[in-house]
């Protein structure tokens, strides 16, 4: 397949069932090798999560990108793959955000990876995901706006002096918007192609164009000659999709470093690895954070863990500086009132127990207490609840909470992944947290700049934009948290599972309004 496109091989390697030499050492292997220009890979399973990291931070110190296709995307996938290496595939969309984070460019498939590998090798990065679609079929501009949309990438509208240009060069009854319809007229007027590719480059919105042609096979050297001109005039880096392509048309401009791809859709998805590749470099240079202490990134097995008392954990969320709601832990119904017209009323009162986690399923929660007496009632029904539905549990008593202002609603989490070590979620929060699932995962540490990006990733954060009438919320804040969320996980190895959920989010910044830590048995202190 790869010779059929002009695309060699330094290396072709089956590393087999890996009972000693693995995909990512072999990897390694050839990054070494200063022929080799890009790497690629096929995964079933990881093991060592940290392993694959670091390769590919030290292939983007090389300027080397790193092309992965892992299956087990689903369920069943993961599950085959399992029984077919012995291996974890883990949850696929950790790995998916992971490998992001680490600048790792996936592939579905193997001609997804030949594709993106072909667009590599003859393109520099792009800056950004602005694509430019040019022309002459309208069907084709439709299908490729709609899959550039479901990659990622924008359809820029160009400037409006990019569009009187293109004016000029157009016939009447071409289109100047993006997509740019060149019509069938370039056939006899070259420039028309050549200077609609030159002009939607230059625009500082655009930041890679995919040239669409089909059949065409008596102007194959007419329209590679375009394409040399093209390449040797632009710096910005372009993919031509040509369907049904002739031999020639395929060798010889790969042989000039001119990508060529067979299928529509496919071409942009080429385009999206080249937004991929850019991508990855702009964020290695921002900050090179792969250099994790070892104990961090290495795979673990995650053994007997217990809850940490409430009061404790909250300790330890306010040493990073994470803000979370007043809190005291009382003993009985007279110290809750006392405690309550001390903070101020409203307040909420939830049973303390590490033998109840999930204090709602117990009746050991009651909200909105506006006075001494509903706090005394209140204490009485959440100890008397709890007793009812596990009478073995230990009651440590109940903590009284200053009632928030209702916000929308966040999800911060970290886990200890057996393969990828510590892993930070981020989503909208709630109860239906584990029914939507629209949350986003970055391995720690996490910078400033990643935490930023986490929260482009929930398919709701428009509400972090202020829906109905609601005000935006403070994205630097609520940034802030994740670090500090981040930078718990450095401090303290021994934690297991941390679900900070409800986080409020608004415009005068975020509020941690509950909390549920497991650690290491022999780890955190009560």
């Amino acid at each position: 397949m790869a010779r059929s496109r002009g695309l060699g091989f330094g290396y072709f390697v089956s590393t087999g069932n890996t009972a000693d030499i693995t995909p990512v050492e072999v990897l390694r292997e050839m990054l070494e090798d200063d022929r080799i220009r890009v790497l690629a890979g096929y995964l079933e399973g990881l093991a060592d999560g940290a392993e694959l990291i670091q390769l590919a931070c030290e292939a983007l110190d090389r300027g080397k990108p790193l092309v992965i296709t892992k299956v087990g995307r689903s369920p069943a996938g993961a599950k085959a793959a399992a029984s077919h290496t012995g291996s974890l595939a883990g949850e696929d969309v950790v790995f998916d955000c992971i490998a992001r984070q680490a600048g790792i460019i996936r592939a579905r498939n193997e001609v997804h990876m030949l594709d993106v590998l072909s667009a590599i090798v003859c393109n520099p990065p792009a800056d950004g995901s602005g694509l430019a679609i040019v022309t002459p079929s309208g069907g084709a501009s439709v299908l490729m706006a709609d899959r550039a949309v479901g990659t990622g990438l924008s359809v820029p509208a160009i400037s409006d002096e990019a569009r009187a240009k293109l004016a000029g060069v157009l016939p009447d009854y071409g289109a100047t918007a993006n997509p740019i319809d060149v019509t069938g007229q370039f056939l006899a007027d070259p420039k028309i192609l050549t200077e609609s590719v030159r002009i939607a480059l230059a625009d500082p919105v655009v930041h890679v164009c995919v040239i669409w042609l089909q059949l065409m096979h008596r102007y194959v050297d007419t329209l590679v000659g375009l394409f040399r001109d093209i390449k040797r005039k632009l710096a910005k880096p372009f993919v031509v999709c040509w369907i049904e392509a002739p031999e020639k048309a395929r060798l010889e401009p790969m042989s000039e470093g001119i990508c060529v791809v067979g299928a529509t859709e496919r071409a942009v998805d080429a385009a999206a690895g080249l937004v991929a590749w850019g991508f990855a470099v702009r964020q290695h240079r921002e900050a090179n954070w792969a250099a994790t202490p070892p104990e961090l990134g290495a795979a673990v097995a995650i053994g007997e863990s217990r809850p940490v008392p409430s009061m404790r954990a909250l300790a330890m969320l306010r040493s990073v500086g994470l803000p979370v709601v007043e809190t005291r832990l009382t003993r009985t119904a007279e110290e809750a009132v006392r405690q309550s017209a001390a903070n101020g009323f409203p307040v909420a009162i939830k049973i303390e127990s590490t033998d109840i986690p999930h204090k709602t399923e117990a009746g050991g929660i009651a909200l909105g207490l506006g006075d001494t007496d509903a706090v005394g009632r209140a204490f009485d029904d959440v100890m008397a609840g709890a007793r009812r539905y596990l009478p073995t549990a230990r009651l440590d008593g109940a903590l009284v909470q200053k009632m928030a202002l209702p916000k929308p609603q966040m999800v911060l989490s970290l886990r200890r992944d057996p393969i990828f070590g510590h892993v930070l979620m981020v989503g909208l929060g709630g109860i239906f947290v584990e029914v939507l699932k629209d949350v986003t995962f970055a391995r720690v540490p996490v910078t400033p700049a990643q935490a930023l990006r986490m929260l482009e990733g929930p398919r709701g954060r428009s509400i972090l934009d202020g829906a109905r009438g609601h005000p935006p919320v403070d994205r630097s804040a609520l940034a802030a948290a994740i670090v500090a969320l981040s930078e718990l996980a450095v401090r303290h190895p021994e934690i297991v599972d941390l679900d900070l959920n409800p986080v409020f989010a608004g415009p005068d910044g975020v509020m941690v309004v509950d909390w549920l830590m497991h650690a290491a048995s022999g780890g955190t202190d009560d």
